[in-house]
């Protein structure tokens, strides 16, 4: 993880303030993606027609624009009615462009809270997100989309960042090659002003899933949509296909609790799990599926046969679901994508909206909550606890499934929370998208820092004292620690102290709890690193271990190259790619900041050497 994302952890720590961070909110941005073959609008039915439905608790007004180039519509949104802007092409669309800053992106406005749901149409390839307000984005994401499988224009995935302010350089690590020239593991950079958009689409047969897209500047956030413009699921054997789209939520936002629930009235659904990073084990109804690495992803079918179970991972994970081609399942639908809220980002309320289109004339719900919690759910007026079924791989939680008329409608739980997908399908047409989600951030600092810094996990010396904080954007009332030596605490601030008697790798967990708006405690998310515990001078025995005793970071980086590293009696020294010496520093801190300001852009090799002995070489870019 680089370090440009110390800063947003950093200020969640004077965050709790932000109770209500979530998919609602006054300010959000936008755009259209490509949407399978490109078609003009003059009057051809198979041509774009973006749909955006503004919903609200509230009457409110609001505005939609595109600043750059002028166009501005203004709006009311009438309470629980479900407000419909349609989106000229030529403000905030363009089909058939890779590699490129476009001027696309919409700005919406508003007096009072609102969800925002963007309706991707063109007839017989659908698909509808939940847009994230200016508020919950961030500065680091991981990207999930469905393979793209096709030698067609329209089978290409689709990346698309929004900059909500001047300024913002975005760095790129993709697992594909796009269609216009950057590679797949070859980082690079853009530059962007408020409103512009940075619009990639991948070569045929690839697509961006575990690609990783992050600020320069920590301090700046943004937004991250993505696509499959015309996905086949769950893969080119069924001959129909659909689009799939959905907004990334932030690196800051991942979990590791989920409960999946299958769609009602078809045989199957594909769940796809990305991992953020390395051994991330990945566990259904208890049961160990398989172990992948950083932005690797694990397949699997859930079927009508299983229509609810409970997925658990060792590492954060995005999961997303995939409706199948009509014909795989022999029944109405194609594919479209939604992503599954971890279990602890449940919300109180939600109003939202179906889709009602050429085709789609059926619509669902799904929802899930904490089953002695149950007492309090409401569909409108209309009490639906008794619609309930435990969910068999773990029975804190339940789940229901249910057929709703086309229309908006209000969601509640005044016992509790819930978490819930909207989901629609007809003759070669689905959607689905998430009704509204908290999004709760819980991230660990060890000796003031991150942990997401650190994904092979801290290096510790035998009795030394270490400093662990919660960082959260919402008010804790329990953390429960396990220190993986045996021993436990709980706490109600969050801070802790412990040092391991022992050298040996330790998992350290924390389960965190909050209180609701009805003043129950409940789980709000789990944290986890490893703390490798040696001695200092046992730097053989951590090489067998597969264990680094030194880092460098960010990288790539600009003009500052960090060393981070436990060793005592310890020196950096920096040489070209062609072995000419460039620098020499001792290292006296946990991190060593070095000046690279007069040092031309390129790669570099830095070794560590401790004690007269070289410990550590590694690669650094400066960009």
């Amino acid at each position: 993880m680089k370090n440009r994302f110390l800063f947003m952890l950093l200020l969640l720590i004077g965050a709790s303030q932000i109770f209500a961070q979530s998919t609602v909110g006054t300010d959000f941005w936008m755009t259209i993606l490509p949407n399978a073959k490109y078609t003009p609008a003059s009057g051809n039915m198979y041509a774009l027609a973006p749909i955006v439905k503004i919903v609200g608790e509230r009457p409110c007004s609001g505005t939609i624009s595109n600043p750059h180039t002028g166009w501005t519509v203004s709006f009311e949104v009438e309470a629980g009615v479900a407000t419909v802007l349609d989106i000229p092409e030529e403000q905030a669309y363009v089909q058939d462009t890779s590699d490129c800053v476009l001027e696309t992106a919409l700005h919406i406005l508003t007096t009072d809270s609102v969800s925002v749901f963007v309706g991707n149409y063109r007839r017989a390839t659908f698909d509808v997100s939940c847009a994230l307000p200016t508020p919950s984005l961030g500065s680091d994401y991981l990207v999930q989309t469905y393979n793209s499988v096709g030698d067609y224009e329209t089978m290409r995935s689709v990346l698309s960042v929004i900059a909500v302010e001047d300024n913002t350089t975005i760095d790129f690590l993709l697992t594909c090659d796009t269609w216009n020239g950057h590679w797949a593991n070859v980082p690079f950079s853009v530059t962007l002003q408020a409103g512009q958009v940075y619009q990639l689409q991948s070569v045929h047969y690839q697509n961006f899933n575990g690609s990783r897209v992050t600020a320069r500047n920590q301090k700046q956030s943004f937004a991250v949509i993505a696509a499959g413009r015309d996905v086949y699921v769950p893969n080119d054997t069924v001959t129909c296909s659909d689009h799939a789209e959905e907004q990334m939520m932030p690196i800051s936002t991942l979990g590791r609790r989920f409960v999946l629930t299958q769609t009602l009235h078809r045989n199957a659904d594909m769940i796809r799990v990305t991992a953020l990073k390395d051994n991330c084990e990945i566990r259904k109804d208890g049961i160990l599926l398989a172990t992948i690495g950083a932005s690797q992803c694990l397949d699997f079918e859930i079927t009508a046969d299983d229509p609810a179970s409970f997925l658990e991972t060792s590492e954060p994970a995005i999961v997303g679901m995939y409706a199948t081609g009509s014909q795989y399942e022999n029944y109405f639908g194609d594919p479209d994508m939604v992503i599954i809220n971890p279990v602890e980002q449940q919300v109180e309320s939600a109003v939202f909206a179906t889709f009602r289109t050429v085709y789609v004339r059926r619509h669902f719900i799904n929802i899930v909550a904490e089953t002695d919690k149950l007492v309090g759910m409401m569909l409108d007026t209309v009490n639906i606890a008794s619609q309930f079924n435990v969910v068999p791989g773990n029975p804190v939680y339940s789940y229901a499934r249910m057929e709703i008329e086309d229309g908006t409608y209000r969601l509640s739980n005044s016992s509790g929370g819930f978490s819930a997908y909207v989901y629609g399908y007809g003759h070669a047409e689905a959607y689905a998208y998430s009704a509204g989600a908290m999004t709760w951030t819980s991230e660990l600092s060890v000796n003031n820092e991150p942990e997401l810094e650190h994904p092979e996990g801290f290096e510790a010396a035998v009795n030394e004292s270490l400093h662990f904080r919660l960082l959260t954007n919402y008010d804790l009332i329990e953390a429960h620690w396990d220190f993986g030596d045996g021993q436990t605490a709980t706490a109600t601030g969050p801070v802790m102290q412990h040092s391991y008697a022992t050298g040996e790798n330790y998992r350290l967990s924390c389960d965190i709890y909050r209180q609701n708006q009805q003043g129950q405690q409940i789980f709000a998310g789990r944290v986890s690193t490893v703390i490798h515990v040696l001695p200092y001078d046992q730097i053989e025995e951590a090489h067998d271990n597969s264990l680094k005793l030194a880092f460098a970071y960010p990288n790539p980086g600009g003009n500052t190259l960090n060393i981070r590293t436990a060793l005592q009696n310890a020196r950096v020294e920096v040489y070209d790619t062609h072995g000419r010496f460039i620098h020499s520093q001792a290292l006296t801190e946990n991190v060593t900041a070095i000046d690279a300001t007069d040092w031309a852009k390129g790669v570099y090799v830095w070794k560590v050497i401790s004690n007269g002995k070289e410990v550590e070489i590694g690669k650094w870019i400066k960009q």
